[in-house]
Formats: C-alpha cells, structure tokens, sequence
C-alpha cells in the first residue's frame, strides 16, 4: 500500500544519552559488599578501596571477599569515628 504524500514519517528512533567516560554504575557485588559493610559508597576512600580491587577476582575467589572484609571494617570505624 502507497501512503498518502501528506502522511508523516516515522518518528525519529530514541538513541540512549551518551555516556560520561569518568562515570560508570557500580556493580551488584560491589553494592552488596557495601551494603553489608555499612561504609559510606560516596565516601572517597570507600571508592579508593574497591576500586583497588579487582571485580573478578572477588567473584572468582572467596579467600578474596575474606581479605577485603578487614579493610572495609577498618574504614568502618574510621568513618563512625
């Protein structure tokens, strides 16, 4: 079937908002690891520490979430203090 010539055209398609380079959404385990920690996420010495640590190697390896539970009780208390 013709459209008519007065028909207008489809409407443009929605492209998502392009993304910042410097921000990026945390990810699930690190929001349950901090939650569960109870230290502060917007805190930049929280961000400091689990930047340091590498996602894939939390997942992978238990012995690692194990490890990284002193620093953030640590931090913990420095930001209860």
């Amino acid at each position: 079937p013709r459209m008519a010539p007065d028909a207008p055209a489809a409407p443009p398609l929605a492209r998502p908002a392009p993304r910042r380079a410097g921000v990026r959404l945390p990810d699930r385990l690190q929001i349950a690891l901090l939650r569960a920690s109870g230290c502060n996420p917007n805190d930049p010495q929280t961000r400091a520490l689990m930047d340091s640590w590498p996602l894939d190697e939390l997942r992978a390896n238990p012995a690692a979430k194990r490890a990284l539970w002193p620093h953030l009780r640590e931090l913990r208390r420095k930001q209860r203090q």
